[in-house]
């Protein structure tokens, strides 16, 4: 969830405290000091009203802005239709 620019959860209109897990928790995670467990990441996707493969997707994306939205999108749905 890192961002050299702005952490990717302060582009959603939702406070920390409302994402279910704690302030210090989020903060941790957008600044790189903790990674996100499987259950951190569906509660917080669940407050963003996002699926959690979603809320990843955003996470690349603002990791490296380089990246076609479209083009991984579509490695995605290729990766899944080989599995």
């Amino acid at each position: 969830f890192q961002s050299a620019e702005q952490p990717l959860l302060g582009q959603f209109s939702v406070s920390g405290n409302s994402l279910g897990p704690s302030q210090s928790y989020i903060s941790a995670l957008e600044r790189g000091k903790w990674k996100a467990s499987l259950d951190k990441l569906e509660q917080i996707a669940d407050v963003l009203s996002l699926h959690p493969t979603t809320l990843l997707l955003l996470a690349y994306l603002k990791k490296d802005p380089s990246l076609d939205p479209e083009m991984f999108i579509a490695q995605i749905q290729a990766e899944l239709n080989d599995h």
